[in-house]
């Protein structure tokens, strides 16, 4: 695939928030977030 370069700079291939969104994966979203939370319980 095509490398997809976003505004940040990032690779949105290798983005865990991109990931989150195209896969609709809320522990994803809250661990790309806040990475040191990554083994909390999700509430």
């Amino acid at each position: 695939m095509k490398d997809m370069i976003a505004y940040c700079g990032l690779d949105c291939e290798k983005c865990d928030a991109y990931r989150a969104t195209i896969s609709d994966d809320q522990a994803l979203r809250y661990s790309a977030v806040r990475p040191e939370k990554r083994s909390d319980n999700m509430r």
